[in-house]
């Protein structure tokens, strides 16, 4: 069976970047939400998280 884990993380600033990136980094998780209040803070985290998808496990971001 795949992983199934998705994560989701509430707060796309910078903890919650961070917590993203090394999450993603250590490849416990095959799916991640980012949700913030501000809307363009989380697409935008979503973003930066996927310029490193070529270095990282896969994941959906």
């Amino acid at each position: 069976m795949a992983n199934p884990r998705k994560v989701v993380i509430i707060g796309a600033g910078a903890i919650g970047s961070t917590f993203g990136y090394t999450l993603m980094q250590s490849g416990l998780a095959r799916e991640m939400v980012l949700i913030d209040i501000d809307k363009e803070r989380a697409q935008g985290g979503a973003m930066d998280l996927n310029h490193g998808l070529f270095f990282a496990l896969p994941v959906c971001i």
